[in-house]
């Protein structure tokens, strides 16, 4: 399965490195292909202090828990998605969250399921009959993860 990493899946795998979402990452024997795109590192940066507040980690550790995480995801540049297809995701985010669509627009092409912990993203997306989305639970129940 083609997953792409919505930044509010890699930030909460960070804030709790030995939880679920981490393992989900980190672990081999998933046959998950996982991708993200370049924005993601914006998000990260923006969002840094915050996460080092809210992990309790020291900076090098959190470094150091990104580092193994993002070595496990395939990271893909914006510019190669065709026009049509971002077009395609702005109106699918248009009133949601805008801010994701590099994320949508991964999805689509080449297609791959978006994993998001974002409620309202994720219910936004399904509305507009969006179906390659999942969340956490269900993404652990294709996996048999319990």
């Amino acid at each position: 399965m083609k997953i792409v990493i919505d930044s509010n899946i890699l930030f909460s795998a960070l804030l709790k490195s030995d939880a679920k979402l981490a393992e989900i990452i980190l672990n081999p024997s998933f046959d998950l292909d996982k991708y993200t795109c370049y924005f993601l590192y914006v998000e990260i940066f923006k969002y840094k202090e915050k996460i080092l507040r809210l992990s309790k980690l020291s900076e090098d550790d959190l470094l150091e828990v990104l580092y193994r995480l993002i070595r496990k995801i395939v990271f893909v540049n914006e510019s190669t998605t065709p026009d049509a297809i971002w077009e395609q995701a702005k109106q699918l985010t248009a009133g949601i969250d805008t801010k994701d669509t590099a994320f949508v627009a991964l999805a689509v092409y080449p297609e791959a399921t978006l994993w998001t912990g974002d409620r309202k993203l994720l219910e936004g997306l399904q509305a507009r009959g969006f179906t390659q989305v999942i969340d956490t639970a269900t993404l652990l129940h294709q996996l048999n993860v319990s």
